[in-house]
């Protein structure tokens, strides 16, 4: 077999020549998130076990494949300011799409005939040459112009001169997948009302996929958008309120609320062994911490991991059940004192931890069995769906996964805690500490002389720091009764916890609460926390910022949220339905 790399490099011409409306510049490009599920969904491997298993061309993990990620923006990726090109980014981009065009052949979406290892040489190579053009009619998400279907279609001839026909496939379907088409969101337009532009119904179809299933159309939008038949509010929102019924739906949703609430924060933590091991993992505090520390600390690293893991996917569970089987406001979001709790065991049966936050109360239905395997250590997760008392936890504020993820190692953060809260919540811009203040914090020791709230007011109290610790140190003080590790306490250094604490919210004033509980309760029933969530789902639709002309449309979308008593999914259709979603700025002629 050749060698596909050879020609890879003249076969990312492939999509370039035909003339395309870029619309605003920048142009946004596929989040490896959506590059890996819309390879998958294109490919028909939508279950990840479907997915051949590795081969002498296919070293390591088959999919999902890692791309540079994009720098964030109010958390997200996907938006147009956080993706940077870079040389690396284009070779990534280039062996990623080599990759995947290697599997072509035997995805069960590719082949346009039936059996075709059964047909003969000439017919099997014309049925190749139509099912690369089926399959970039659907990865580039629009009719294919008459100019694409001749460059694919000799660009694939050239490719079966020298080569056999897997390898033609693949290099021809690696030229696909690296092309701007693919790679980039490229809307067609034409002129709208005033300065906006109307969306094709093709550039429509891709936007509420990719909006709602982090992925490209189903053949129902290609066919809406053949018909012509996705250009009214009313059109989208039928489409929109089918999307939301799919399994593709829940799993966009979790993945923007796991962007939203920082869960990924817990893998950059690690809790103070000497302090959490005794609960978490005792079989590390058996060993000798002089004779044996890096034993003891290997055995503390396995049990982080199956912990993180653990509650990263109890509130992932949380999201998808509140959103979609639970009441679905983002009131329940802030309050449901349902959840799940995690059983952690190692495949060697060496250690069982319990990730979970007593007192609870356990039930046996609907459990959910996770493997993680890293390559070296492996656990078997055994995830319950549990009830927390009404008095301690009050949801997604108290999952385990956020409090772990906004603490140091020995105790908790009240001032990452309540910098979440501003900004994830009230939609507050804090800014940069200034410079030296993280040499200021106190240490993060087990001899400390006091609480930790008090020595946070200790230390912010002067007129420098007071003007923004006032809110920061007022919300993270709410959820001081929970350890590094979410754990509730009562005491702190012998003190009983002191947990209330005031916050300013926007345009309402500043409401008092009294412990976590109670602040999630008056942020539930506030208009300037439910016009913040909007505003974060709506940005991460756009993929960009707001600017004030958008003023308008988006208090509309605000407004139908607040009426709609916090309904989740119905703020997604609402994002669906306005101008700012169908419509975009018209572009403006160089000179003019």
């Amino acid at each position: 077999m050749s060698n596909p790399r050879t020609l890879l490099v003249p076969l990312l011409l492939i999509g370039c020549g035909a003339t395309h409306d870029p619309g605003q510049a920048p142009l946004r490009r596929l989040t490896p998130t959506e590059y890996n599920r819309t390879i998958a969904h294109l490919y028909g491997f939508d279950d990840v076990d479907a997915w051949p298993e590795p081969d002498d061309e296919l070293a390591g993990p088959v999919w999902p494949q890692s791309l540079p990620p994009d720098i964030e923006m109010y958390g997200f990726e996907g938006m147009i300011d956080g993706q940077v090109a870079s040389p690396y980014l284009v070779e990534r981009y280039q062996a990623v799409a080599l990759h995947f065009a290697r599997l072509a052949s035997v995805a069960p979406y590719f082949w346009t005939c039936d059996a075709p290892s059964t047909l003969d040489d000439d017919a099997r190579t014309r049925c190749a040459a139509d099912s690369i053009e089926k399959l970039a009619h659907r990865a580039w998400r629009r009719t294919l112009t008459a100019e694409e279907r001749t460059r694919l279609r000799t660009t694939f001839e050239r490719n079966t001169d020298g080569h056999d026909l897997h390898d033609a496939i693949t290099l021809t379907v690696a030229g696909v997948f690296s092309a701007p088409q693919f790679i980039y969101h490229l809307e067609a337009a034409t002129p709208g009302e005033g300065s906006r532009e109307n969306l094709s119904d093709f550039a429509m179809a891709s936007r509420l996929s990719y909006f709602l299933w982090d992925s490209l159309p189903d053949p129902t939008l290609f066919e809406q958008a053949h018909r012509g038949q996705l250009g009214t509010a009313r059109q989208l929102d039928d489409q929109a309120r089918r999307m939301l019924k799919s399994h593709k739906a829940r799993e966009a949703v979790v993945h923007f609320h796991t962007q939203w609430l920082e869960l990924d924060r817990i893998h950059s933590t690690r809790a103070d062994l000497d302090t959490y091991a005794g609960r978490y993992a005792p079989e590390a505090l058996a060993l000798d911490p002089v004779t044996e520390a890096q034993d003891r600390e290997e055995v503390w690293s396995g049990a982080l991991l199956g912990l993180r893991a653990g509650m990263v996917r109890e509130a992932e569970l949380f999201v998808e059940h509140t959103v979609f089987h639970g009441g679905g406001t983002l009131g329940d979001l802030l309050t449901d004192h349902h959840g799940y709790i995690t059983e952690v065991e190692s495949f060697e049966g060496k250690q069982t931890t319990a990730a979970g936050y007593h007192p609870v109360e356990i039930h046996d239905s609907h459990t959910y069995a996770l493997d993680l395997d890293d390559g070296n250590l492996g656990f078997q997760l055994t995830l319950r769906p549990a009830t927390f008392p009404e008095d301690q936890r009050s949801g997604l504020l108290t999952l385990g996964a956020v409090l772990a993820g906004h603490a140091h190692p020995v105790h908790p953060a009240p001032v990452l805690r309540g910098r979440f809260v501003l900004e994830q919540l009230t939609c507050k811009t804090m800014g940069q500490p200034p410079e030296g203040a993280e040499g200021q914090a106190p240490p993060d020791t087990l001899d400390a002389e006091s609480t930790n709230r008090a020595r946070i007011e200790a230390i912010t109290q002067s007129s420098a720091c007071i003007g923004c610790h006032e809110n920061i140190n007022g919300a993270g003080f709410a959820f001081e009764n929970f350890d590094s590790m979410g754990g509730w306490r009562d005491q702190d250094n012998g003190e009983t916890v002191d947990a209330s604490g005031t916050l300013h919210l926007p345009g309402e004033g500043r409401i008092t609460f009294d412990g976590p509980v109670d602040l999630g309760k008056q942020l539930a029933a506030s208009r300037a926390v439910h016009d913040c969530y909007a505003l974060h789902w709506t940005r991460y639709a756009l993929g960009r910022d707001l600017v004030p002309t958008d003023d308008a449309a988006l208090h509309d979308i605000q407004a139908r949220f607040w009426m709609s008593g916090g309904d989740i999914q119905e703020l997604l259709v609402a994002i669906v339905r306005s101008d700012l979603f169908r419509t975009r700025e018209a572009t403006t002629p160089e000179g003019t």
